[in-house]
């Protein structure tokens, strides 16, 4: 697990150094709900209730998701991450920023222009994809035909 203190001040470092913005008490109270939720869902991985987080726009929340990853490389037993973004551009860049603050390559964007195999995501504890390889995973499953992606993409 990641310490919910450690998270916010791995955040706060992160928000200053980085991206070069004034942290302030109400954004480190959201990163510590974030990183709680975080927390609960890996400990608790048969509780699949949807956590909806809504803190304001330009809180952090996709960059939560870029410190918390790689925050995760840094333990002995990484839980695993499916992370689904909208764009392949947006899979691209998360993967890449989490394995640039994680102590090791830990994050894999996987779409049709990527150059992986499906073979080799279980390779890569965090998984990035984007919505629509999600959908499509989906649409196997329900049609009940569930080859290619989806027994990839369940894991994480």
């Amino acid at each position: 697990m990641i310490k919910v203190n450690d998270f916010a001040e791995r955040m706060k470092q992160h928000w200053i150094e980085n991206l070069k913005n004034v942290p302030n008490k109400p954004l480190k109270d959201t990163w510590k709900q974030i990183c709680h939720f975080f927390n609960r869902h890996i400990k608790h991985p048969e509780d699949d209730t949807w956590t909806i987080l809504s803190p304001a726009t330009g809180a952090g929340k996709t960059q939560s998701i870029v410190v918390y990853c790689s925050m995760l490389s840094e333990l002995e037993d990484h839980p695993g991450v499916l992370v689904v973004t909208r764009l392949i551009q947006d899979a691209d860049n998360l993967a890449e920023e989490i394995n640039e603050y994680g102590s090791k390559k830990t994050a894999a964007a996987y779409h049709s222009k990527s150059k992986l195999n499906i073979d080799e995501l279980t390779e890569y504890p965090v998984l990035v994809i984007s919505h629509r390889a999600y959908q499509l995973a989906l649409d196997k499953l329900s049609s009940g035909t569930i080859q290619q992606t989806w027994p990839f993409f369940k894991d994480f």
